[in-house]
């Protein structure tokens, strides 16, 4: 964050009550044509009490808008930098655009980085109608339990957007009675990647790949297909001290629902510490099946599975799901077929590492001795790196895990 107080400049838009639609700043392109290069630096937005229902509009700290009928209207190179949201409702960034395939005309060269936000009560960072965006070193902590049961939302996540890129975002301590994970690949999305986060301490879990079966297939919703999840730490998610008025205590680390195909899930490490309380979920990765249709074609590799006390994988009628080369340690039932698998302790530098920021990650850097070095299977790209910025050397087995 580079944000000094002597350049920030201060909104709040505080009413007696909460009202729909309440803003801290709407950028809003209508009937214009390509609407290019608007910048939000360094904005302090606070105490915006917009409505927290989702369905009657909502409110944000920040949302933009493009639309028109007459002339299709989008935004190219939008920037939102440098901001400290806090105190909002019901979102923080969000957006609204052409969504339908039969009436595409996304945004692009969207970024949305260096934000803090924090006491906001929904959803996070969400990106609709675009292509491309790039959603980056942002931190989402400290959100409130607030809504009602009835209102999900999750901190960083596209929807009716393809090829976003989220990286190196923090979120952690989101409180959302449903959902409530850190991160988010939705539907009528196409080739989002999310690698290289920190997700900790959010109760509904680190991970949501979901479509809705009741509308796949239509023009609003062609699918959730081809996101990658990488080089992704998540410590202490899934951690809802409460059962939900949908389903039980539901709050697993992974939840993968609905018609999405091609996930490829990959070099990640789930961390999960013994649960203070004997009813809060234990279950790694829960298939599911949204409006009926279930998960297809979900690959897993180089992941580590590291749990204290005892955990679980929940599967259903998903089809074509593949595990390799992956790492379990702990109590760990209904376990995949994964015949490449390695259950030896890891051997990280400190196991015990946990917190804010990612200093915090250098924990889980692996010893010259781990069983992890060298055991992981090729991703079949020619350059990569991991979390640490380290180049994986290629024509070697890359190591299980995130180092």
């Amino acid at each position: 964050m580079s944000i000094g107080k002597s350049e920030t400049l201060e909104i709040t838009n505080t009413g007696k009550e909460r009202e729909a639609g309440r803003r801290g700043v709407t950028i809003l392109a209508e009937d214009f044509g390509d609407c290019h290069h608007i910048v939000l630096d360094s904005l302090e937005i606070h105490h915006v009490n917009g409505s927290l229902v989702k369905s009657d509009g909502g409110g944000s700290a920040i949302i933009w808008q493009n639309r028109g009928d007459s002339i299709k209207t989008r935004f190219v190179d939008l920037i939102i930098q440098n901001c400290y949201l806090h105190h909002c409702g019901r979102n923080g960034i969000n957006s609204m655009g052409y969504t339908r395939r039969d009436n595409w005309h996304p945004s692009i060269g969207v970024v949305v980085r260096g934000n803090l936000l924090e006491q906001i009560l929904g959803d996070g960072i969400v990106p609709i109608g675009c292509e491309g965006a790039l959603i980056e070193h942002n931190i989402m902590r400290d959100c409130p339990d607030i809504l009602a049961h009835a209102e999900a939302a999750a901190g960083i996540w596209p929807w009716s957007s393809d090829n976003t890129v989220i990286q190196f975002n923090e979120v952690s301590d989101h409180r959302a009675k449903w959902d409530g994970q850190g991160f988010d690949s939705d539907f009528n999305c196409q080739g989002t990647v999310i690698q290289y986060n920190y997700s900790h301490d959010n109760y509904g879990g680190f991970l949501l790949v979901c479509n809705n079966g009741n509308t796949y297939g239509t023009n609003g919703n062609i699918g959730t297909d081809i996101t990658i999840i990488r080089y992704n730490v998540s410590i202490n998610d899934g951690i809802r001290p409460y059962p939900t008025e949908r389903e039980s205590w539901f709050s697993p680390n992974m939840h993968i629902s609905g018609p999405v195909t091609h996930t490829k899930i990959y070099n990640n490490l789930i961390v999960i510490p013994e649960k203070e309380n004997d009813h809060i979920a234990r279950t790694i990765i829960q298939m599911d099946n949204w409006g009926g249709p279930w998960p297809v074609d979900t690959w897993f590799a180089n992941n580590v599975f590291y749990v204290a006390g005892n955990s679980n994988f929940a599967w259903g009628n998903d089809s074509l799901t593949t595990f390799t080369n992956n790492a379990y340690f702990g109590e760990i039932n209904q376990m995949p077929d994964d015949p490449l698998a390695v259950f030896e302790n890891p051997e990280f530098v400190n196991d015990l590492g946990r917190g804010a920021g990612f200093d915090v990650l250098k924990n889980f850097m692996l010893k010259e001795n781990s069983p992890l070095i060298g055991k992981g299977t090729s991703v079949g790209l020619p350059e990569l790196n991991n979390i640490f910025g380290d180049v994986i050397e290629q024509g070697l087995a890359p190591n299980i895990g995130v180092d």
